[in-house]
């Protein structure tokens, strides 16, 4: 809970209601209701844990922090969950065969943007007929001059 950095000079806590209040911090603003254990964020929502804004309106109120968390990261549900045995599972030289055909890759489809021109070649191609020059380069070291510069 502490490694979000609770940095109170920057945030200031205004009571909406009973239950409602606004987190501000310069120009950001958050909606926080501590019955409904929601903020407009929705950090709370998602992970369980009150997120930053909600941990400065329950420190407003003075209530422990403790009791706003998901009963899911409690010490009794953690050993309820694992009370039981975990079974194991037999490797994949055990499992069924399945009478129902593999699963085909998907079609290649054409890819956007403009194609490409050479054609690739495949890596048993020789690179030998493609590495001789078809055209000779002829009059190497003579000087070249039109007609009309004469």
């Amino acid at each position: 809970m502490n490694k979000f950095g609770m940095d109170l000079r920057n945030w200031n806590v205004n009571p909406g209601g009973p239950y409602i209040f606004e987190a501000r911090n310069g120009f950001e603003g958050y909606v926080v209701n501590l019955q409904r254990k929601v903020c407009s964020c929705r950090l709370w929502d998602i992970s369980g844990i009150p997120c930053v804004h909600a941990q400065f309106a329950i420190l407003f109120t003075g209530q422990d922090l403790v009791q706003f968390i998901c009963e899911w990261f409690s010490v009794d549900r953690f050993k309820a969950i694992y009370a039981n045995n975990i079974l194991p599972v037999n490797g994949r030289n055990l499992w069924p065969r399945t009478t129902y055909t593999k699963p085909l890759p998907p079609l290649a489809i054409r890819m956007q943007g403009r194609p490409t021109l050479k054609s690739k070649r495949h890596v048993t191609e020789s690179q030998e007929k493609y590495s001789q020059n078809k055209m000779k380069v002829t009059g190497i070291g003579r000087t070249v001059q039109h007609k009309n510069c004469l």
